[in-house]
C-alpha cells in the first residue's frame, strides 16, 4: 500500500529531527542537548518534535538505532562488494577508515556510550544489548580468521575495545592521531601472531 503525501512528509520530518538530534547529542551529550535546541535546529517548535517523539528518551533511542542501521548497512554493502574476499579484521580496517570521514557520528557514539554507564541513563539498555549482539555476531567471523591461521588470538571483546579506544583518542587529537594506521598495526599483529610457526 502506497504512503500518502502526508505520511511521506511525516517520515521526512522524523528523519530530519533524528539527524538534528544526532548532531546535537554528538556536540553536547544527552543531558546538554535539549528538545528545544533540537527543534530550533530543524526550524520547528518543540511541540512539533513531541508530535513525532513523545519523549527525549524516545528520540535518543531513535537516533542511536538510526546510526546502528547505517553501520549495519555499510558493513553488509562493503562485504557484498568484496564478494567475500575480506575477512572480519579486514572489514574492521575498512570501517575504521570509513569512520575517519564521519567524525560527528563517531563523536555521538563515543559521548553517549560513555554516558550510558551512569545510573538510569536512557541509552544503557541500548548499548548493553548492542555489545552483547556484536560479541555474538562477530565471534564466528573472528574464529574463522584464527581457524585459517591455526592459532588463536584476542577475543571479539578485545577487538571492540580497541576500536572504541582508538576512536576516543582520535576525537581528542584528530589532526595528528592516525586511527586507521593504529588499527592496521593491531590487525596485522593479530594476523601475524596467529600465523602458525614455519608457515608460508
Amino acid at each position: 500500500m502506497a504512503l500518502t503525501a502526508r505520511e511521506v512528509a511525516g517520515d521526512a520530518r522524523r528523519a530530519e529531527i533524528v539527524q538534528a538530534a544526532l548532531r546535537l547529542f554528538a556536540e553536547r551529550g544527552y543531558k546538554g542537548a535539549s528538545l528545544a535546541q533540537i527543534a530550533q535546529s530543524v526550524g520547528i517548535t518543540q511541540q512539533a518534535v513531541l508530535y513525532h517523539f513523545q519523549t527525549k528518551e524516545q528520540l535518543l533511542v531513535a537516533a542511536l538505532e538510526d546510526r546502528d542501521r547505517q553501520d549495519r548497512a555499510w558493513w553488509a554493502e562493503t562485504s557484498e562488494a568484496a564478494h567475500g574476499s575480506l575477512d572480519f579484521l579486514q572489514l574492521c580496517q575498512r570501517l575504521v577508515a570509513h569512520n575517519t570521514q564521519r567524525a560527528g557520528y563517531v563523536r555521538m557514539f563515543t559521548v553517549l556510550s560513555g554516558d550510558s554507564v551512569t545510573e538510569g541513563h536512557p541509552a544503557h539498555a541500548f548499548f548493553r544489548a548492542r555489545y552483547d549482539r556484536l560479541r555474538e555476531l562477530f565471534a564466528p567471523a573472528l574464529a574463522a580468521v584464527y581457524s585459517r591461521t591455526g592459532q588463536s588470538g584476542p577475543s571479539v571483546a578485545v577487538v571492540l575495545a580497541v576500536l572504541d579506544g582508538l576512536q576516543l583518542q582520535w576525537l581528542l587529537d584528530p589532526e595528528t592521531f592516525d586511527m586507521a594506521a593504529e588499527f592496521d598495526t593491531f590487525a596485522n599483529w593479530i594476523a601475524g601472531s596467529a600465523a602458525p610457526s614455519g608457515g608460508s
